[in-house]
């Protein structure tokens, strides 16, 4: 293992990133993890396997999986109509008599769009409005921000093969995945990850909610701020847009703590430790602790590309080769994470960077992991 550590740093040493959580998960729970760099660079603040940061996208995997424990003990169908579990309507203006379904939001085929008041619903510091006051304002025709053209597709809800631009990929779709389970479950979706999971996984520290986070324990965000003619782009939140240009290029710049309406698109705050807890479901056949927290037939249901030929929110699945390896990413301003599960070797891993730009160091490391507990 020392050697095994002494590659991933020097992987980590070549690369712009300050700070990288990753955890190796196995048939027996969360096998390895470490922390290089720093979580905080101005106060010199290691970067650990139990730092808490926000994990952007790689959310998702936390709440579908919450959803489908859900489905499990309630049997609702994922083909159900969500406007027959909303306290508002919700339809693709262009197709008034098709309906958005759950497993439709699973897919990111609900034809709903990120059209720009997602982007600008960013916010340092904690959101003022509640996820179902921002969603009614986004999907419903009465809402102050509803935009037909911009907040849906041109394509019919269900659609297999939608185009790939502008991308059927839908965060808002999971925001609104998250407020139809607290209909159905009677209770915040904050509290149902609670119950149905992060308790009985141990996941202590991990919440959706950033003032839960206790003052020093969340790492900072970083990105480095690029040459105006550069091709690539970086994203900041809209009030520090204007900031960040005025900023050098080459700059390490430190984005704000921010927070979203809807968060369980992609912000959950957690670690590599506790979210390689949540992935030993996936390793584990659905046990933890001793104890069965989900089906292998619901986990069975999760990784098939059966639904609109997509599996319900992971990416990839099996190759022609015979490997299979199931993923889903992340980026938001000064994040870059990823997670994998490999269902053949029964391994999974957890990588989470607190910077914004994007890096083959997490490409680098994933394959000295997989590499390393083969």
């Amino acid at each position: 293992m020392r050697e095994f550590d002494a590659k991933v740093q020097a992987a980590f040493e070549q690369s712009p990133v300050p700070g990288l959580a990753c955890a190796a998960v196995t048939a027996e729970g969360v096998a390895w993890s470490a922390g290089f760099g720093w979580a905080d660079v101005e106060k010199e603040v290691p970067m650990t396997a139990d730092t808490i940061m926000n994990i952007a996208s790689v959310s998702k995997v936390v709440t579908a999986t919450a959803v489908m424990k859900l489905w499990e003990e309630q049997s609702f169908d994922l083909d159900a109509d969500v406007n027959d579990l909303l306290s508002f309507r919700v339809r693709n203006p262009c197709y008034p008599d098709i309906p958005i379904t759950i497993r439709q939001l699973l897919t990111h085929r609900s034809s709903i769009k990120d059209g720009p008041s997602y982007d600008a619903s960013y916010v340092c510091g904690v959101a003022p409005d509640s996820p179902s006051e921002w969603l009614f304002s986004v999907l419903h025709p009465d809402g102050q921000q509803f935009d037909a053209a911009g907040n849906f597709h041109e394509w019919p809800p269900g659609t297999v093969d939608p185009p790939e631009e502008p991308r059927p990929y839908s965060n808002v779709g999971f925001g609104l995945l998250a407020l139809v389970a607290e209909t159905i479950a009677g209770q915040p979706f904050e509290e149902l990850s609670r119950e149905k999971l992060f308790s009985p996984l141990g996941m202590t520290d991990s919440t959706w909610r950033l003032e839960d986070v206790p003052p020093g324990r969340h790492a900072a965000l970083y990105s480095t701020i690029l040459n105006p003619e550069s091709d690539e782009r970086v994203e900041f939140v809209p009030e520090q847009a204007e900031v960040a240009v005025a900023v050098a290029p080459g700059t390490l710049f430190r984005h704000c703590l921010y927070d979203l309406p809807i968060k369980t698109d992609g912000l959950l705050r957690t670690s590599a430790n506790e979210l390689g807890m949540l992935l030993s479901l996936y390793t584990c056949g659905g046990a933890a602790n001793g104890k069965r927290i989900l089906r292998v037939e619901t986990l069975d249901t999760m990784l098939s590309n059966e639904h609109f030929g997509r599996a319900l929110c992971w990416q990839g699945g099996p190759r022609e080769d015979g490997s299979c390896l199931w993923y889903h990413g992340g980026s938001d301003p000064g994040v870059g994470t990823a997670l994998t599960y490999d269902p053949n070797r029964q391994i999974g891993v957890v990588l989470l960077a607190n910077y914004g730009n994007g890096d083959p160091v997490l490409n680098e490391v994933h394959r000295e992991i997989r590499r390393a507990f083969r």
